[in-house]
């Protein structure tokens, strides 16, 4: 089943896999390391796929600083925010940031008023 049929032709599926950080490896080698990868979660399965595209994105987060720390959920009783603003500048970071709001919320409705 796929998550979105019209990413590949009908019997096909699309897969893609990310490497982080800045790699300054050719693209032979890390070909060959996303393949050993995917080989590792998926099986044999991967050595009958074929590379369709890669892309090098520099520069797709914001660096972050030590300085830079999450701030919290909680703004006041009763008002809570969330976001990858509030945390890390990724989709990560604005579920945790989520996650955060809500322990917040639970936290403060078992507290005495």
């Amino acid at each position: 089943d796929a998550v979105q049929p019209s990413y590949a032709p009908k019997g096909e599926s699309l897969i893609s896999a990310t490497i982080i950080g800045n790699p300054s490896r050719d693209e032979e080698t890390l070909r060959k390391m996303v393949l050993g990868q995917l080989k590792r979660w998926f099986g044999l399965i991967v050595q009958e796929w074929r590379l369709v595209r890669h892309y090098r994105i520099s520069n797709a987060l914001p660096v972050l600083y030590p300085m830079d720390q999450a701030k919290p959920a909680r703004l006041r009783p009763g008002l809570y925010v969330a976001g990858d603003h509030r945390a890390t500048p990724s989709i990560q970071g604005a579920m945790e940031s989520g996650r955060h709001a809500a322990e917040s919320l639970l936290a403060d409705s078992r507290m005495p008023r």
